[in-house]
């Protein structure tokens, strides 16, 4: 629906002097409904409540993390879905402008106000941790990845944060899923 939505509004709605019909088809979509879920900036210590980031079968422990900066909350939608579908327990750990790579800081590279990103990300490792001594765990890191690259000294920081982040899951026993 957003797809279509989307098209007729960049190739009709210029055209048309009408935005009524619009309006209403954006009313009927679904909003995705974790706001609440947004680790705050700055990271103030504490992750926030597992229930309030539980994609879809809360009383299941997850055995999908979706994990990332403010795109890894665009996937919940279709997480949602998933999980339902196939009875799985899916959370969601995000902060905005904060890529999920282990000891990386964006704000070192001077690149955006997520104070705290080392930390909340050594915070999500700890959860993953927790979960896999029960249970097997997929976590699906998700960014705007072109944010934090992009330059000599970004992409060294970048790479080394990103290898340490996939040696820290596989030696969990983790399986890894980049979007």
């Amino acid at each position: 629906l957003s797809a279509s939505l989307g098209a007729w509004a960049k190739y009709y709605w210029p055209k048309s002097g009408d935005n009524r019909s619009l309006q209403q088809a954006f009313a009927r979509m679904d909003t995705p409904r974790l706001l609440r879920c947004n680790q705050s900036r700055p990271y103030s210590g504490r992750l926030v409540a597992e229930q309030d980031c539980a994609i879809a079968s809360p009383s299941r422990s997850p055995a999908i993390l979706v994990w990332g900066d403010s795109h890894a909350f665009h996937l919940q939608p279709a997480m949602a879905t998933y999980g339902q579908r196939h009875e799985l327990g899916i959370r969601l750990r995000y902060m905005a402008g904060c890529p999920p790579l282990r000891g990386y800081s964006p704000d070192g590279l001077n690149r955006n106000g997520a104070v705290g990103c080392p930390e909340f990300n050594e915070d999500v490792i700890a959860e993953i941790s927790r979960l896999s001594r029960l249970h097997p765990v997929v976590v699906v890191l998700a960014a705007r990845w072109s944010n934090y690259f992009g330059g000599p000294e970004a992409d060294a920081a970048g790479i080394v944060a990103f290898r340490k982040t996939a040696e820290s899951l596989a030696a969990k026993d983790v399986r890894m899923v980049v979007v």
